[in-house]
C-alpha cells in the first residue's frame, strides 16, 4: 500500500461526512474485526506516535463500525481511564491481531482523538513494514 503525505490541508470521507485532514496525516482505510463479523470501511489516521493498536470514539464506533464489542479492559491516557475493546482490524484485507484490544473513548472523553487512529503497536506486533519516502513525500506499508 503505497500513500501521498499530503503537506496541504484537506478532507477525508468519513460515514457521517468530511473530515479535516490536516497536513502530514495520512489517512487509511481500515475495517474492524470480531470472529466473522467485519464492519464497513472507514477511515483512521496513521499515528506512529500513538503508542497503543487503535482508538476510536464511541460515537465513531456506533456510527462507522456498527458493532458491539466486549469490553477487555482498560487503559490510562492523560490520568484518564479509556476502556478497551475485544477487536481485530482489517486494512487492505490483511487482518492485524489486536491482542491487547483497541481503546474506546467514551462520548465526551476529554483525550478522545477527533479521528481514529492506527498506531504503532499493532504494526509492530503484526510485521507490518513502513517506509516514509521523504523526498517522493509518501509512505509505503507492506
Amino acid at each position: 500500500m503505497k500513500f501521498l503525505i499530503p503537506e496541504q490541508p484537506g478532507t477525508v470521507a468519513t460515514p457521517t461526512g468530511p473530515e479535516l485532514l490536516r497536513p502530514f496525516q495520512i489517512a487509511v482505510e481500515v475495517s474492524l474485526s470480531v470472529g466473522s463479523r467485519h464492519s464497513p470501511i472507514f477511515p483512521a489516521i496513521l499515528d506512529t506516535g500513538h503508542s497503543h493498536n487503535f482508538s476510536i470514539r464511541h460515537d465513531q464506533l456506533r456510527d462507522w463500525a456498527g458493532l458491539a464489542l466486549r469490553q477487555i479492559g482498560f487503559i490510562k491516557v492523560n490520568q484518564q481511564i479509556v476502556p478497551l475493546a475485544e477487536c481485530d482490524l482489517v486494512m487492505d484485507g490483511v487482518e492485524l491481531k489486536c491482542l491487547d484490544g483497541i481503546a474506546v473513548y467514551p462520548d465526551h472523553h476529554p483525550a478522545a482523538p477527533r479521528l481514529p487512529l492506527l498506531g504503532l503497536r499493532v504494526l509492530v506486533r503484526n510485521g507490518v513494514r513502513v517506509v516514509i519516502e521523504g523526498r517522493q513525500v509518501e509512505l509505503t506499508m507492506k
